[in-house]
């Protein structure tokens, strides 16, 4: 059977173009390892459902001691419904093993393309003549056990994961998660001997040199090879052509970490292409390794990669940008806004766009090709980019316009319907409506097992993610989709159902829809010269010329929102706070020709108004009453507040636990069984966001970090820290029990909440606990940047060991805080 072709695997949330990739980056793993692993023992595959995670597909109480027996298990994938281990041998390091016990045609004809994701476990061992770490060299492998010990690997093979494990002296169990997309796994897995005590992987983020004397951000991501902790590591150079700045870096025992650097071009090197020797050293100038980093000379009037540090977690990250190819001096310039698919990066997806005349074409990473779908950091992500070139380049406010393909297409409707008064217009291309439409999740087993109460508040912390609901909030945008007839990824249906949504807003929309086959189509008759007909057909030039923002904004409103983190600035209108967090606000609001404000809205209790120069307010008529008010001067704006404004959940804290990660943040660990639960989620956020975030034990956090950081804090109960967190909280958690004024759950229960910080007023708390250290294995499995969790968690949840073959069916508590951080709302559940 031949199945589409896709650029994903079985745990993708989305899919993207299959965009031209950016040549790989040298420093990798030795293709001879010197402990092959050839023989292994496969047990799948299992029926894995869209963004449901590797859960524990066995049934047994614990899959990390699961080891090659005569047992049957269940599978829903394969006609008889039981599987068995299966022994192979693999050629090396690079391992193809194909199914031939499961009807496949069958499989995608009833279900759709959800019914052939499949997750399958492999086993092998390692015998070691002594305890030693060695370096693990992965793809496609999300999860995997070392002796009973879970370490998060890479679902996607896109870049070099290189993980440095402890070994035991004897035999190693190894015991691998891996998904699959149709009838073949498909992945990596090398296991060498360390080099040096640090690796530098291949995800370095660099510039392009394109003037000196100038300065440039550069990041290198480092995994620390030993068993002890690597403090105050630095970088220099001996190069006479360059000065290199680096700020101390600690990396936690088998860990990542990410150095910035800045590296100050003193004057121009030979060539168009160089390398900087550097040194990487720890306390006391002690030489951990030397590398080369490699760097391309760029015209400014050429493609050329910007790098800038994010103010999010004070990381270095990148973006593509193309110049106008005929800028005209001092006239200012248009700015086309790409977004990539999955799999595809920005360097690589800037070659599908043509040159503009007058135009910059800038595409942001998104952190990742895969990364937030746009969404939480993702969406952040596009928002600081597009601050950057604002502030860098002579750009037109009123002619800044929004594109993007497949995943990009999506975030693109996202973007524009939180933000739609900073655009022009938007083209979104190949884009999906909704996960549930695109991805049916209805062989999640979440759906099976969780309550409807539960189900419930999962759906209301991601709702804002579906970006369908709030299409009226850009209804005044112009709109061009593309779509190809025959993409057999992401069905023109898609763009049909949008045009026909966006309509019933009251916006305008038309479609271009292609001649081809391809989801990612490549040139077609009508435009052979330059670019990708999918992203950048002549009509959407001409779209984009014909479009400049109204210099007047429209006087009225139709809003709809869920998370007033997520956004609450539009044209005029700030929204301040709700009667009910994470529900859906609805906003229509009239400026009449008497400058009366004609305002009904439901779930709000605050709004903000801005005057523009030369409007005038005489009167506000809010749901009926008319309202007393009076207009102030602030930062030479004038305002109006109306409402209660006493709630404490306003601007940023209005949000769920994820906010604590969109300001600097660090983790901070109790003991050593929580070191490995700090250094996993370290993994996991630098995975997905490319940032590592500083790692402390409890005992050496200063008074400093607290004031100065957001704290992701992963403790016993008993902890100080944890108790000073939680005595803040409406909760306690004691041995076996969570309770709380009016309620309590009991058992051996892990317990999450985002909370305001006890130690400043201006920073946010993530905590992470157990009622007893058998939950402590357990405590990562929900995550508020995690597919599973669907990009957000409630502001508290309680669950047992269920969640891992269960998931939300094990959770037990989960609810939202109220406006001023108690539970006098009552807007929780239990489940007994």
């Amino acid at each position: 059977m031949r199945l589409p072709r896709l650029c994903f695997f079985a745990l993708v949330m989305v899919v993207g173009g299959c965009a031209p990739k950016a040549p790989p980056i040298s420093n990798q793993a030795s293709e001879h390892p010197k402990y092959p692993l050839l023989n292994w023992q496969v047990l799948g595959p299992f029926n894995l459902a869209p963004r449901e995670g590797a859960r524990n597909f066995t049934g047994e109480t614990d899959e990390s001691t699961l080891s090659p027996s005569a047992s049957t298990f269940y599978s829903e994938l394969v006609p008889t419904g039981r599987l068995k281990w299966k022994s192979f041998a693999s050629r090396g390091s690079k391992i193809d093993y194909e199914f031939d016990n499961v009807d496949w045609h069958a499989l995608q004809s009833e279900h759709g393309r959800p019914g052939v994701f499949g997750m399958s476990y492999l086993y092998t061992e390692l015998a070691l003549d002594e305890a030693r770490t060695l370096q693990i060299s992965l793809k496609g492998v999300p999860e995997f056990y070392i002796n009973g010990q879970l370490w998060f690997g890479e679902a996607y093979q896109f870049s070099d994961q290189r993980i440095p494990i402890p070994f035991k002296a004897g035999l190693n169990r190894i015991l691998l998660k891996v998904p699959n997309f149709g009838p073949k796994l498909s992945f990596q897995f090398q296991i060498d001997e360390p080099t040096s005590a640090v690796s530098v992987l291949s995800s370095i983020t660099a510039p392009d040199v394109i003037e000196c004397p100038a300065d440039y951000w550069l990041s290198l991501p480092l995994t620390n090879n030993t068993s002890s902790w690597l403090r105050n590591i630095s970088a220099r150079t001996a190069s006479n052509l360059w000065r290199l700045e680096s700020w101390p870096l600690d990396i936690a025992p088998h860990s990542v970490g990410v150095a910035k650097l800045k590296l100050h071009c003193k004057e121009w090197p030979d060539g168009d292409k160089f390398s900087i020797p550097i040194s990487i050293e720890s306390s006391g100038k002690k030489l951990l390794m030397s590398y080369e980093i490699s760097l391309q000379r760029k015209d400014r009037t050429k493609d050329h990669i910007v790098t800038f540090v994010s103010e999010l977690d004070n990381s270095v990250q990148y973006y593509a940008i193309k110049p106008p190819s005929l800028p005209q001096d001092g006239e200012k310039s248009s700015l086309i806004i790409g977004l990539h698919g999955a799999s595809v990066e920005a360097r690589s997806a800037m070659r599908s766009y043509s040159h503009k005349p007058r135009a910059f074409t800038v595409l942001p990473t998104n952190r990742r090709p895969h990364g937030f779908a746009w969404q939480g950091i993702g969406r952040l992500d596009a928002l600081e980019v597009l601050a950057n070139v604002q502030d860098n380049f002579n750009i037109d406010k009123d002619r800044i316009h929004l594109t993007g393909h497949s995943m990009g297409g999506q975030g693109a409707w996202h973007i524009a319907t939180h933000h739609p008064d900073r655009f022009a217009s938007i083209v979104p291309a190949a884009a999906w409506t909704s996960l549930s439409r695109y991805l049916s999740d209805h062989l999640n087993v979440a759906s099976t097992y969780a309550s409807p109460q539960i189900e419930s508040y999962f759906r209301r912390v991601t709702a804002s993610k579906d970006h369908m609901r709030f299409l009226t909030n850009a209804r005044s945008l112009p709109v061009l989709m593309l779509h190809a007839l025959g993409d057999e990824v992401v069905s023109a249906f898609h763009s049909r159902l949008y045009q026909r949504m966006f309509d019933l807003a009251g916006g305008q929309s038309s479609i271009l829809e292609l001649e081809s086959k391809e989801h990612w189509c490549h040139q077609v008759s009508a435009f052979e010269s330059e670019g990708y007909a999918c992203v950048n057909p002549p009509q959407a030039d001409e779209f984009f010329e014909r479009h400049t923002r109204p210099s007047s904004p429209p006087r009225d409103l139709k809003l709809k929102i869920w998370d007033l983190s997520a956004e609450r600035n539009f044209w005029w209108l700030t929204l301040l706070s709700q009667e009910r967090v994470f529900s859906e606000t609805e906003v229509n609001a009239t400026w009449n020709d008497s400058n009366h404000l004609i305002i009904e809205t439901t779930n709000l209790k605050a709004f903000e108004v801005r005057l523009h120069s030369g409007w005038a307010l005489n009167k506000i008529v809010w749901n009926d009453n008319e309202i007393e008010f009076e207009v102030v001067e602030e930062e030479g704006r004038r305002l109006v507040r109306v409402g209660k404004i006493d709630s404490k959940r306003i601007g940023d804290m209005a949000g769920g636990p994820e906010q604590v990660f969109y300001r600097p943040a660090i983790i901070v660990y109790g003991d050593s069984t929580d070191l490995h639960t700090a250094r996993l989620l370290n993994h996991l956020y630098w995975r997905a966001a490319n940032a590592s975030l500083p790692i402390y034990s409890s005992r050496e956090v200063s008074a400093e970090l607290l004031q100065e950081y957001n704290l992701i804090l992963i403790a016993d109960h008993q902890d100080p820290l944890m108790k000073r967190l939680l005595n803040s909280t409406p909760f306690r958690v004691e041995q076996e029990a969570i309770t709380w004024e009016g309620g309590s759950v009991s058992g051996s229960l892990g317990f999450v909440t985002g909370y305001p910080s006890p130690w400043s007023e201006r920073q946010r708390v993530l905590a992470l606990t157990t009622t007893n250290s058998r939950m402590k294995d357990k405590l990562l499995f929900f995550r508020p940047f995690s597919n599973r969790s669907g990009l957000g968690l409630p502001d508290f949840m309680a669950f047992d060991s269920n969640v891992t073959h269960k998931l939300m069916g094990g959770v037990r508590l989960a609810g939202f805080y109220s406006n001023d951080w108690g539970l006098d709302n009552h807007d929780y559940t239990v489940v007994d």
